[in-house]
C-alpha cells in the first residue's frame, strides 16, 4: 500500500512538473518585443551617418539622423527626409533623396545597424514603402532662349543671355539648383569622391 502511494505522489510531482515547463515556454513565446532607444553608423559622402531608432514591442516609432559633414543642401535633404518616412513607414526600405544616393544609402545601413544592436534581424524591416508620385501641371512659357540645367554653366548662360536682353526660361529636373557647381570640393591633396547621383568633382592646378 505505501509503495502505491509513493508511487502515486512520485507521478504527480512529475505530472506538475510537465505542466510548469510547458507555462514557461508559452510565456516566452507571448512576451513583448524590444522596446528603447538604438544607434548604428554607417560612411557617407563627408563621414559617418548616425542614426537612432526608437522601438516599441520591437516596432520602430522614432528615428533620427545625423551628419555634421554631410554636404549642405544635399545630404542634409536626406537627413532631414528619411527619418521622417522611417519613423512613419516603420520600414528602413523608403525612397532615398535622388540628388544625395550616398547619405540616403548611409542613413538605411546605420539603421539596420542599430536594428542589428537590438538584436533583431534588419531584413525583417526591409518592407517596400511605395513613394506618393504627384503628377507635375502642364504649362506653356513663351521665351527667347530655354536653358535645361542649372547648373553653373546654365546659370552663366541665363545670365549672359538675359544680360543682352533676351527673355530666358530655365529646366531643372531637381529640387535644387547649382549641379556640380555646389558639389565640387578642391583641395589639391584630396581625392574626389564620385557616385552617379551624387558627385564630387575636383580639378585643380598650379600656376606661378
Amino acid at each position: 500500500m505505501r509503495k502505491r502511494i509513493a508511487a502515486f505522489a512520485l507521478a504527480s510531482v512529475m505530472a506538475l512538473s510537465l505542466f510548469g515547463c510547458g507555462a514557461k515556454s508559452n510565456s516566452a513565446s507571448s512576451a513583448a518585443g524590444v522596446s528603447g532607444d538604438f544607434t548604428g553608423t554607417a560612411k557617407g559622402m563627408g563621414g559617418d551617418v548616425t542614426v537612432t531608432l526608437t522601438l516599441t514591442d520591437s516596432k520602430i516609432t522614432g528615428c533620427t539622423a545625423e551628419g555634421k559633414d554631410e554636404t549642405p543642401g544635399i545630404g542634409t535633404m536626406a537627413l532631414e527626409q528619411l527619418p521622417g518616412a522611417i519613423a512613419e513607414s516603420g520600414s528602413i526600405a523608403v525612397d532615398g533623396v535622388a540628388t544625395a544616393t550616398i547619405t540616403s544609402d548611409a542613413i538605411k545601413e546605420a539603421a539596420a545597424a542599430a536594428l542589428t544592436a537590438a538584436g533583431l534581424n534588419a531584413d525583417d524591416y526591409k518592407t517596400a514603402v511605395e513613394a506618393e508620385n504627384t503628377k507635375a501641371e502642364d504649362s506653356t512659357i513663351d521665351a527667347d532662349v530655354a536653358i535645361v540645367g542649372a547648373g553653373g554653366a546654365g546659370m552663366t548662360a541665363a545670365i549672359t543671355a538675359a544680360g543682352e536682353g533676351k527673355s530666358v526660361v530655365i529646366l531643372e529636373s531637381q529640387p535644387m539648383v547649382g549641379g556640380n557647381s555646389v558639389r565640387a570640393t578642391c583641395s589639391p591633396s584630396t581625392p574626389s569622391r564620385a557616385s552617379t547621383t551624387q558627385k564630387s568633382f575636383c580639378s585643380c592646378s598650379t600656376r606661378k
